[in-house]
């Protein structure tokens, strides 16, 4: 589990930000994001011990930060197809979004500013096969049924 927006009421992460794999030599690294729950900004703050910062800054940072070191940036977020989108507008330092929380089911890959955004609808019908090499971007993507 990945989640860099998430953290309790002293600043610390729920979950790591981030991983950072080697797969077969090339550098990945995979962040997430997901919907804020709880902002400092609302009234129910009061009775929560955890706090979610906007996701899509959030993004963009950890983008910038993990490019510089990787070869591959993949965001795993959960917060919509339209927030998705913006992500994508927002940055170029990640080269695919594999996304959820809107239930979108994308049979092929919406292209935003360059970034292929992925989505598989919901209740675990279908598995997302991906296919991306550095330099040449997304190769493949494709939905199976799960049952």
């Amino acid at each position: 589990m990945v989640c860099a927006n998430w953290k309790d009421k002293r600043g610390r992460r729920v979950f790591p930000s981030h991983v950072v794999l080697d797969v077969k030599g090339v550098t990945v690294a995979v962040f997430g994001v997901m919907v804020p729950m709880v902002t400092a900004a609302m009234a129910t703050q009061a009775a929560s011990n955890y706090l979610w910062d906007m996701p899509v800054p959030v993004a963009v940072e950890m983008a910038a930060a993990l490019r510089k070191s990787s070869d591959l940036v993949i965001a795993l977020t959960h917060i919509g197809f339209s927030s998705d989108k913006k992500l994508a507008e927002a940055t170029t330092d990640i080269d695919l979004i594999l996304g959820g929380h809107s239930h979108t089911v994308l049979d092929k890959p919406e292209v935003v500013n360059g970034t292929p955004i992925c989505q598989g609808g919901s209740h675990a019908r279908f598995v997302g096969r991906y296919v991306i090499e550095v330099g040449k971007g997304l190769k493949k993507a494709e939905l199976l049924p799960w049952r």
